[in-house]
């Protein structure tokens, strides 16, 4: 697939135009891990409940691990309540997924069985195709949570807001998942997935944006959208907006986006030749 950084002269090119080409760098679906009982006690009721789990008996397992939690003191209690609530969600029956929640009091949870209680809830809205309450209930942060847990929230937030047709919401998402990547391929990348559908919105959306967005990041992507969905130019960089730029480097001087700020610095417009359409043809003489 092609990087964004060859498509900013045609950027370049439109300048302030509002018809900013559709950019073809599509935001895979990520997979979300299944239910695990990696954190969960191992009593020989759990192991019963385990066995349904891993032959796919999900019904069962549920009703398994929710009898089981009977027979243990918080936060285990609550875990395994939990595994059976998540797993009443995943075959998307609301009724006894709120039952298995009913004996849970949230506010005395742990931070790990909150992350889990909101995941649990997530997976109804999702279900329902709910995709802004999907986005409301999941926490955006994820340190701490055991590595499972933490993929599938942040998947599953991925996956809602590609999902939503929400530009904006995908780009905060993106920004999101950039802190969990360590490879520099797959920062590169997703930086330029974040800079690609910043440049689909348009300029009121991104002022709006910029203007009431908190997190560092994510406003200096916007404001970088900002500046050059404004260009005016005829294809070079003109010294007004070259100013810009360097006032937003300024601003956002460790910011990821300084890598495309200094590919439009040095963008040179390739100059074009007009083709030659053929001679003209003289005109025929008048006979006498």
């Amino acid at each position: 697939m092609k990087k964004g950084i060859l498509l900013l002269p045609a950027i370049l090119w439109l300048g302030g135009c509002s018809n900013v080409p559709t950019i073809p760098n599509i935001v895979p679906q990520l997979r979300i891990p299944r239910v695990t009982n990696n954190t969960l006690p191992k009593g020989q009721d759990i192991q019963q409940a385990n066995a349904f789990l891993k032959a796919g008996k999900k019904r069962e397992a549920a009703a398994a691990y929710f009898s089981a939690s009977k027979n243990y003191r918080s936060p285990e209690r609550e875990r395994l309540i939990l595994q059976a609530a998540e797993l009443a969600a995943t075959f998307n029956d609301i009724d006894l997924t709120q039952r298995y929640l009913a004996p849970v009091n949230y506010s005395g949870l742990n931070a790990e069985n909150k992350a889990r209680y909101r995941f649990t809830q997530a997976l109804l809205a999702k279900n329902d195709r709910n995709y802004p309450e999907v986005l409301r209930i999941l926490p955006q942060r994820v340190d701490g949570l055991p590595i499972e847990l933490a993929q599938k929230i942040l998947s599953t937030r991925m996956n809602a807001a590609q999902a939503s047709k929400n530009k904006m919401a995908l780009v905060q998402e993106l920004v999101l998942h950039d802190a969990t990547l360590t490879e520099e391929y797959q920062v590169k990348l997703n930086n330029d997935r974040i800079w690609n559908h910043v440049l689909l919105m348009d300029r009121q959306e991104l002022d709006k944006g910029r203007k009431t967005i908190k997190n560092p990041i994510l406003k200096g992507w916007l404001e970088l959208g900002y500046l050059v969905k404004g260009f005016k130019g005829s294809g070079s960089v003109s010294p007004v907006f070259r100013i810009k730029l360097k006032d937003w480097q300024k601003h956002y001087p460790t910011h990821p986006g300084n890598v495309k700020v200094e590919q439009l610095l040095k963008y040179k417009p390739v100059a074009t030749v007009k083709p030659y359409l053929g001679g003209i043809k003289p005109a025929k003489s008048k006979k006498k």
